[in-house]
């Protein structure tokens, strides 16, 4: 279970740093394996991409909490959705989200 968590996890964080989408944990060795959080790029805000995504893709995702509410957003992938196909569709949907905004 472990490996799964953290093989989807790496998946996650690989395709947004390629997409230039900041990671908010930038140590590496600090990064869940069932949960990653990550910083939108320019005036992109968590709540625009979690409605985008809930409506597109039937996909819920959390926005950042506090001052961060609006430009972190947070993907859960443990569990069930620690899966490789499922993952991808959440970088599928962020993907679409960021090339339409």
């Amino acid at each position: 279970r472990w490996t799964r968590h953290k093989k989807v996890a790496n998946l996650l964080c690989n395709y947004l740093e390629e997409s230039g989408i900041s990671l908010l944990v930038k140590d590496k060795k600090c990064l869940l394996p069932t949960v990653t959080s990550a910083v939108l790029p320019g005036a992109m805000t968590s709540e625009d991409l979690q409605k985008y995504m809930k409506e597109e893709y039937g996909i819920l995702i959390a926005g950042g909490v506090g001052p961060l509410r609006k430009r972190v957003f947070r993907v859960g992938h443990m569990a069930y959705s620690a899966q490789e196909y499922l993952v991808k569709r959440v970088i599928s949907g962020i993907r679409s989200f960021v090339n339409n905004h």
